[in-house]
């Protein structure tokens, strides 16, 4: 009879150890799973940025591109195309409403008269 009480108890411990065990299974999988999905979720925000980056990318391929960045950071220009150059400082007072004085107009007159002076001479006079 001892023997046999040993023998449950001994199969009760190794049943408790069995179920000690799945539940350790069950919960590791659980957990890894949820890092399976957030993983799942990172790698696809990162290929919705992966496709932004190939448009750029092809975008910055295409002739109307160079062009732009020619015209913006190289100041190049069309063969025929005139530049103006407009005073910042002058602008941002008319945006702003400051009332140019008859100094103020005068000056600018007289950029505008120079440009235009500098233009006609370098038209007819090249150097």
């Amino acid at each position: 009879m001892r023997k046999k009480k040993l023998i449950n108890r001994l199969l009760i411990i190794a049943f408790l150890v069995l179920i000690v065990s799945l539940v350790r299974g069950i919960a590791i999988t659980m957990q890894t799973s949820k890092q399976v999905e957030a993983l799942a979720k990172d790698v696809e925000s990162l290929q919705v940025i992966n496709n932004e980056y190939k448009g750029e990318l092809e975008y910055r391929k295409t002739p109307e591109f160079v062009e732009q960045e020619a015209r913006n950071k190289l100041n190049m220009i069309q063969p025929g195309e005139t530049v103006v150059i407009i005073n910042q400082q002058m602008e941002t007072e008319s945006v702003l409403g400051v009332q140019e004085t008859d100094v103020d107009k005068r000056q600018s007159l007289e950029v505008w008269r120079d440009l235009l002076v500098d233009g006609v001479k370098d038209c007819f006079f090249l150097n």
